[in-house]
């Protein structure tokens, strides 16, 4: 019998513990507490989960905007992530929203590391916030090799103040050197996590993708030894 291991991730929460409307009385069934209940109930029915985060995770609720005005607060959505186990998260770009400091700070909180292999600083070239991957030995022994990618987009989206010092790098172009390196370490599976997944195939909100963000493409046909390619950033459902 083969080994069986369950990947998990959420991506595009946005600050979310819960996402009920603070104008109605509406409740909803999404956020990360929600999820959370879901995730639990997983690991008790699979013998092996690894849950990861694909970015987007800090900005976007009335709580992140409320952390972001006085960062004395510790960062919610990085306790529950903790509290969850999380192995890893992705720099996506809307975690620069609220300055530089904000995002050292939720950095600094985690339990975990946070990927971006093609955001990196300019002296020295080096992934910005850690690691430019993350492996993880399952308990057979097998390991499983995750390289995260921040969208090109966020050189552009982000206030110049917050990426001062940062180069967002070509993720095609990065991965070539990474994957060599990943796969000199013996890794038995590669997973690359891309908060940024363009295809052309898939709706960007109704709008035509342009075709230097094409990267789901782009990266799973130059290079064939990925054996999983996770998306987000779009808000797209994907089937």
């Amino acid at each position: 019998m083969k080994d069986k291991l369950t990947l998990v991730y959420t991506t595009d929460l946005h600050g979310f513990l819960v996402a009920d409307s603070y104008l109605t009385d509406q409740k909803s069934s999404h956020g990360l507490i929600q999820t959370a209940s879901l995730i639990k109930r997983i690991r008790r029915e699979e013998k092996e989960v690894i849950f990861f985060d694909n970015g987007d995770t800090l900005s976007g609720s009335l709580i992140s905007l409320r952390c972001g005005e006085d960062k004395r607060y510790s960062n919610p959505m990085v306790n529950a992530l903790n509290e969850l186990d999380c192995a890893f998260s992705v720099v996506g770009n809307h975690e620069f929203d609220f300055g530089r400091k904000y995002l050292d700070k939720a950095v600094e909180q985690s339990n975990f590391p946070w990927l971006g292999a093609n955001l990196v600083k300019n002296r020295g070239g080096n992934p910005a916030f850690g690691p430019a991957w993350h492996i993880q030995t399952t308990e057979s022994g097998k390991k499983v090799a995750f390289i995260g990618l921040t969208t090109p987009e966020t050189a552009e989206l982000a206030h110049e103040d917050a990426i001062k010092g940062l180069t967002f790098s070509d993720p095609v172009e990065v991965l070539a050197p990474i994957l060599k390196e990943v796969k000199d370490l013996g890794v038995d599976l590669i997973v690359v996590a891309s908060h940024g997944g363009y295809d052309s195939k898939t709706p960007f909100w109704s709008q035509e993708v342009p075709e230097n963000l094409d990267l789901r493409s782009q990266i799973c046909e130059k290079y064939p030894e990925i054996d999983l390619f996770i998306t987000g950033h779009t808000h797209s459902l994907l089937s």
